[in-house]
């Protein structure tokens, strides 16, 4: 099993079988001196992974020190400085199986004693061994970075919820006062409902004499309609009587100058 604070190395190499296969790898283990020698790293700091791909175990090679076959010494850490440590049995997966060599951590670290790397023993020409050359300044800023970026991401989204919960709260409290206003607006619509409901009686009352007042008006006003008509009336007749009065007054003087005036002829 895999613990729990495994994190997945940067890169994977993929042979089709590993060398070690018993427990010799784990103490002393020799490296061949006819196997040429690579030239030194020019960052202190690698990982190596080798994996094979017809294993789904992995395993990782506990020893902290491993002898070169000239006599050099290869010694792995892990981040915080401690050894790997075996998760299988003597270091080996099932049977029929390749293990498979693994960082624990993406910041494990290569260290030889004389600073100088040297073939794996047993390694096959053909299998591919990728050494992966860190710079660990580089890292670190990029982690920095990273870390920062997410810190920074972490307060905006802190911030952007504090402010729609203010929003919210802000919302609420509106629609709170509103809806206290309103029911104040509703009791005193009840009270006054409920004096008016009292008083109508009274105002039934009211209305029923107002009512016959409108019809004793209306009766009024009927007659005095009617009245009006016949004042009318008898002021045209004597209207008529005043012009006809006139106009036999007139013709009478008419009459009278006329026969004056034959007189005198």
């Amino acid at each position: 099993q895999i613990p729990s604070n495994y994190s997945s190395p940067n890169q994977y190499v993929s042979p089709s079988s590993y060398p070690y296969s018993n427990d010799s790898i784990y103490n002393n283990a020799t490296l061949p001196s006819h196997q040429p020698q690579n030239t030194p790293l020019p960052i202190p700091q690698q990982n190596i992974t080798v994996a094979g791909h017809q294993s789904n175990n992995s395993y990782v090679i506990p020893p902290p020190n491993v002898t070169t076959a000239n006599g050099q010494n290869v010694m792995i850490f892990n981040s915080n400085g401690q050894g790997a440590q075996n998760q299988g049995p003597q270091g080996q997966g099932p049977q029929g199986q390749n293990p498979m060599i693994q960082n624990t951590t993406s910041y494990n670290q290569l260290y030889y004693a004389n600073g100088q790397p040297n073939t794996i023993q047993g390694h096959m020409p053909g299998q591919p061994i990728v050494f992966n050359n860190i710079n660990e300044n580089i890292l670190y800023e990029q982690q920095k970075m990273i870390s920062m970026e997410l810190a920074i991401k972490r307060k905006k989204n802190t911030e952007a919820a504090r402010r729609s919960r203010m929003r919210k709260m802000l919302r609420m409290e509106n629609l709170e006062k509103y809806v206290k206003q309103l029911e104040n607006d509703n009791n005193t619509l009840n009270t006054k409902i409920a004096i008016l409901e009292e008083s109508r009686p009274e105002w039934n009352e009211k209305e029923n004499q107002l009512r016959d007042r409108i019809r004793e008006l209306e009766k009024e006003l009927e007659e005095c309609k009617n009245e009006c008509k016949i004042m009318k009336r008898k002021l045209e007749e004597e209207e008529e009587k005043k012009n006809e009065i006139k106009l036999e007054k007139v013709e009478k003087k008419i009459k009278s100058e006329e026969e004056e005036v034959k007189k005198e002829e």
